[in-house]
């Protein structure tokens, strides 16, 4: 149905690089919550206190509560951002390994599979709608990410050209699980 060719590089990699890292990963979701309570929670009542004028031990302790709360709600969006780029390193650096710059893949979608050719290499795959959940759009790709960590990416740009961008998007909401 649908056919594709992506030349997959460090440009390429650095464009998805945001949705590489897994949103799914529970302690980050857990202690970006904690910070932002910690931040909201502090601050609410250290303003509420200096309004009321009380001043001393009270007030110190729920601005230390601020102050921590926002350093780790900071500390935690650094750290996923720089994972990203950890990411995209690690894949360059295998590409040099193996000798090559740049991967050239074609991603085949077919009513029930995606067939993955790996040009560069010359292997071949076939991944199952199922296990792809989640999906990103961006300037040049629509990535599709599986639950084994493997991403798919489309060429944007020639879908576009050939004006089948928008069957592309309804295609997948209809195969994606990720859609619904």
């Amino acid at each position: 149905m649908f056919e594709t060719t992506v030349l997959v590089n460090e440009d390429a990699l650095l464009e998805i690089k945001n949705y590489l890292v897994a949103p799914r990963n529970k302690w980050f979701c857990i202690l970006l919550v904690l910070g932002g309570i910690l931040i909201v929670f502090g601050s609410a009542v250290a303003i509420a206190e200096l309004d009321f004028g009380y001043d001393g031990y009270f007030v110190i302790f729920f601005v230390v509560l601020f102050i921590v709360g926002l350093l780790l709600a900071i500390t935690m969006l650094i750290n996923y951002f720089r994972q990203g780029n950890v990411v995209v390193k690690t894949i360059v650096k295998r590409f040099q390994e193996s000798g090559h710059s740049e991967m050239k893949m074609v991603a085949s979608f077919t009513d029930d599979k995606i067939n993955v050719q790996n040009l560069t290499s010359g292997a071949n795959g076939e991944v199952d709608y199922a296990v792809v959940y989640r999906f990103s759009e961006t300037k040049n790709f629509f990535t599709l990410f599986t639950k084994a960590g493997q991403s798919i990416m489309v060429n944007k740009t020639s879908l576009i050209e050939a004006g089948e961008d928008n069957k592309f998007l309804q295609f997948a909401k209809g195969k994606l699980r990720c859609f619904r």
